[in-house]
C-alpha cells in the first residue's frame, strides 16, 4: 500500500427525534509506520542541520555564536513543555468526542425505547452537557496551541536583536566583515528551522 497514504476518521452525529446534535470530526493521520518513519526522518534532518548550521556559525564567530545561542535555549523546553500540554489536551478532546459518538450511537440504535419510555429529554440534556464540555475542551486546546507562535517568535526575535546589536556592532569596530555577517544572520535562519 502507499505509507504515506492519510486516512481520514470521521465521526458524524445525526439528529434524531428530538435531540438534534450535528457534528463532524475529521483527524487525518498518516499510517503507523509511515509516521515512525517520518518522525526519524525529521529528527534526523533536524538533528544534521542543527549541527552543521553551529559548526558553520561557530566558524564564523565564537562569541557572537555562543550570545545568539542564549535565547534559544529556552525554547527546547519551551516547546518541549507545550508540545506535551497540547499532546494531553488534544487526547481529551478526542476521548470526549468518542464518548459523544458512543452516546448518540447508543440512542439511535435505542430510538424506540427511548421514545417509548419518553426519555429525549435526559438523552438531550446529557448530549448537550457532553457537548458543552466538548466545546471547553476544544478552547483550552486552543488556548495552549496559540502559545507556540508567540514563544518561538520571542525566542527567534531576542536572539535576531541581539545578534543585530553585537554583529553590527563588530562590523562598524571592523572586527567582523560584513560579509561575515551577512552569512552569519543566514545560518541564524537556517537554525530557527528544525525548531
Amino acid at each position: 500500500g502507499n505509507d504515506g497514504a492519510i486516512r481520514i476518521q470521521r465521526h458524524s452525529f445525526c439528529t434524531c427525534g428530538s435531540f438534534a446534535m450535528i457534528s463532524l470530526s475529521i483527524a487525518a493521520r498518516p499510517s503507523g509506520r509511515s509516521t515512525a518513519l517520518s518522525k526519524s526522518n525529521r529528527a534526523f534532518d533536524a538533528s544534521v542541520m542543527t549541527a552543521l548550521t553551529i559548526g558553520a556559525m561557530l566558524w564564523l564567530d565564537v562569541r557572537l555564536t555562543l550570545l545568539a545561542l542564549i535565547p534559544l535555549l529556552p525554547l527546547g523546553a519551551a516547546v518541549w513543555w507545550i508540545g506535551g500540554l497540547v499532546h494531553r489536551r488534544h487526547e481529551a478532546v478526542q476521548e470526549r468526542a468518542g464518548r459523544i459518538a458512543e452516546q448518540v450511537r447508543e440512542a439511535v440504535a435505542g430510538i424506540r425505547t427511548v421514545r417509548g419510555y419518553a426519555q429525549e429529554a435526559g438523552i438531550e440534556t446529557r448530549l448537550g452537557a457532553e457537548g458543552a464540555a466538548f466545546i471547553a475542551d476544544n478552547r483550552r486546546l486552543a488556548a495552549v496551541a496559540a502559545l507556540f507562535d508567540p514563544v518561538i517568535a520571542l525566542c527567534a526575535g531576542a536572539t535576531l536583536v541581539l545578534v543585530l546589536w553585537l554583529g553590527g556592532q563588530a562590523v562598524i569596530a571592523g572586527t567582523f566583515s560584513l560579509g561575515a555577517f551577512v552569512a552569519f544572520a543566514a545560518y541564524l535562519g537556517m537554525l530557527a528551522w528544525p525548531m
